[in-house]
């Protein structure tokens, strides 16, 4: 059941990055064209590419954590091997809470963003959907971290799991 979920919302993710990343640049580059060849552009362009960045940004970060290519510091590790799995377990628990403080504080500050009924300059787009994106990342973030250490835990209780972990990737 797990598995389907993390699945939909993998592909769903992933839909997000494309449609984010080539219509950032379908704006953009139709936008410098207008400006150059005509001296007439959109005045929304930035500030779309600028929204669309920071949803690529953070879906982007969720599909990092699901591919296990965060940024890590494993020297201890290394030098370690038996220590991996509590390391492991360590970083993904301050890396939930992180996760957990920013949907809590990105709500907050969504709900008070809501309440002012400000909206962007050029687009006029009600502010509190464009910092909605905050709350919703740290929540696709901690999803994952749920996951993986669900899967280092099943890891350390079954290895001969891995090849199916591995599969399912």
């Amino acid at each position: 059941m797990l598995s389907r979920i993390e699945k939909t919302i993998s592909t769903a993710e992933e839909c997000i990055i494309f449609f984010s990343i080539i219509s950032s640049l379908v704006v953009l580059f139709v936008n410098i064209v207008l400006r150059y060849l005509f001296a007439k552009g959109f005045v929304f362009s930035e500030e779309y590419a600028r929204y669309s960045m920071v949803l690529l940004v953070y879906v982007g970060v969720s599909q990092t954590i699901k591919r296990d290519s965060m940024i890590k510091v494993d020297i201890v590790s290394h030098f370690l091997p038996k220590a991996k799995i509590t390391l492991d377990l360590i970083s993904n628990f301050f890396s939930l809470v992180a996760a957990i403080l920013l949907v809590w504080f990105g709500y907050q500050f969504t709900t008070w963003q809501y309440s002012t009924g400000q909206t962007s300059i050029a687009m006029e787009l009600p502010l509190w959907i464009a910092y909605a994106i905050v709350p919703a990342g740290g929540l696709m973030m901690a999803l994952r971290y749920t996951v993986s250490t669900l899967a280092i835990i099943r890891e350390a209780f079954y290895p001969s799991s891995e090849s199916d972990t591995a599969s399912a990737n």
